[in-house]
């Protein structure tokens, strides 16, 4: 596959959902001293160090304002999110002369819309991994969302010994995460992100870590694409539990044609 700014695009919203991190059941996390055996306690380790596991609990929704730069391509842009709940979500992005994007979930039904792919509806895996990454249980109650949680071997993360853990989603999908050994931060994350366009592996790399809203988040983000093209997202604003309005997250007016079409279709 050949990968460009087209297929860079689609990798967008996971990059904005990646900075959630992981949240562990209600256990006793452990000291940087100690020697950790489980997944659950790295992810519970990181909900201690991070802000503790009720403020993860009492996540309802958020919005966040990053800025964007792909220095091979020489773009620069920015990206807004907006989440409330697995059936409430909206990004739009705008890569300047690459053109915008708008892609979000409504009541269920996911959807795309650029002047570069068009307007379609996002269906089969890729939206089954967009609303995976959306559920909350895997803050609580991961088992309903991974049916396997492993912790591998050590590894070297930018010059940090990080625990390795292996998540795999129920619908199958595997990603990796790598947490630091020291200060329990979540530094890499793996994945294939299903795209439009097909799978698309990708790596994201999370650094300087800053206090939003009474939690502990990474300012920067690096999602590094197979081609060796970077995109690097700076975070300049973050806000838990915002007010939103359902009309805030409805479909643009060509993405209400497709879903009336899709109705008349399956009737």
């Amino acid at each position: 596959m050949k990968f460009s700014v087209k297929s860079v695009r689609m990798t967008v919203i996971l990059a904005a959902l990646c900075v959630l991190g992981y949240e562990a059941p209600s256990i006793q996390a452990q000291t940087a001293t100690e020697k950790l055996t489980t997944a659950k306690e790295v992810l519970a380790r990181y909900v201690e160090v991070t802000g503790g596991l009720e403020k993860y609990k009492d996540i309802k929704g958020m919005s966040q304002e990053a800025t964007m730069s792909i220095a091979q391509a020489g773009v620069e842009g920015k990206m807004e999110m907006k989440y409330a709940g697995t059936d409430r979500l909206l990004v739009n992005v705008d890569m300047g002369a690459a053109g915008t994007e708008s892609s979000g979930i409504f009541d269920g039904t996911g959807w795309s819309e650029s002047a570069m792919t068009g307007t379609r509806l996002v269906t089969g895996k890729e939206l089954e991994q967009l609303k995976s990454q959306m559920d909350m249980r895997q803050y609580y109650e991961p088992e309903a969302v991974y049916k396997d949680m492993e912790l591998l071997d050590e590894v070297d993360v930018n010059g940090q010994a990080c625990y390795t853990l292996k998540l795999t989603r129920q619908s199958g999908s595997v990603e990796e995460e790598f947490y630091s050994v020291e200060s329990g931060l979540k530094l890499k994350s793996k994945m294939t992100a299903e795209t439009a366009m097909g799978a698309l592996p990708i790596e994201v790399f999370y650094d300087e870590y800053k206090e939003y809203s009474g939690l502990q988040f990474p300012k920067v983000m690096t999602q590094k694409l197979p081609n060796g093209m970077e995109i690097l997202f700076t975070l300049n604003k973050f806000e838990l539990n915002p007010k939103f309005d359902d009309s805030e997250f409805e479909f643009p007016e060509g993405v209400k044609k497709l879903v009336e079409k899709q109705k008349k279709n399956s009737n």
